[in-house]
């Protein structure tokens, strides 16, 4: 099992859809004293947290307020046309959850997507603030140690693996909703939609794959042919 680095206590934002499930899956390969949040009083489970090596669930960012001792954090972030789609397929268009009587442009037009759900990613790094970009890029640049992007699993994955002495990783893609219709298939109005009320989402998006793409860029010539395996490995799966 692993350690996280100097006993961090490894907090893991896990944004609904964004291949979290998945991530999740490779953590508790990793450490053994998880801690799930489902909800609750953080303050009232200070020393269930303070016990564990990591805190998995659909948190905002904040909880390291919560804890004594020091913590890092870790989320995965999804281009938003993707990330809007996916959630309404999955949650409202689901056989097994409470159905949305409408289209999926009258759920984007509907006060339920933009009080719950518009720039949802950036709510969730914001925490209890209103979502800011400006506000955002500090947070993930202060307190977060890995930035993945879902539509660049393998490589963010490759980066958690390194920063935090992981053993090997054994990935079962998991909560993948094939019964959507993909990006092509959409109208263009939809994802006008869905850019214009996720516009702070579409930036920080943007910011957190630019500097992944410049981490892979500037890796050296042997860390590049381990990424490259790593990914030969992962595609395999």
């Amino acid at each position: 099992m692993s350690k996280v680095n100097g006993n961090e206590l490894l907090i893991f934002l896990h944004i609904p859809k964004t291949g979290g499930t998945t991530l999740t899956k490779v953590i508790e390969q990793q450490y053994q004293n998880n801690f799930h949040y489902e909800k609750g009083d953080l303050s009232k489970l200070k020393m269930d947290l303070d016990r564990a090596e990591t805190i998995l669930g659909h948190l905002p960012f904040g909880a390291h307020r919560y804890v004594s001792k020091k913590c890092t954090y870790i989320t995965m972030l999804r281009e938003p046309v993707e990330h809007v789609t996916s959630w309404f397929y999955y949650r409202y268009k689901s056989p097994y959850l409470d159905p949305y009587d409408g289209s999926f442009e009258d759920y984007l037009n509907d006060d339920i997507f933009n009080l719950t759900y518009s720039n949802l990613q950036t709510r969730f790094i914001c925490g209890d603030d209103p979502p800011s970009f400006e506000k955002a890029k500090m947070i993930l640049t202060t307190y977060f140690s890995v930035v993945g992007i879902t539509e660049l699993f393998a490589e963010s994955l490759f980066f958690m693996k390194k920063k935090f002495h992981w053993q090997e990783v054994f990935v079962e893609k998991s909560n993948v909703n094939r019964n959507r219709p993909l990006r092509e298939h959409l109208p263009k109005s939809t994802i006008e939609i869905i850019c214009k009320k996720n516009e702070i989402d579409l930036k920080v998006y943007n910011f957190a794959k630019n500097k992944l793409l410049k981490k892979i860029a500037g890796l050296d010539d042997q860390t590049k042919r381990e990424l490259n395996q790593f990914k030969r490995n992962f595609a395999s799966i």
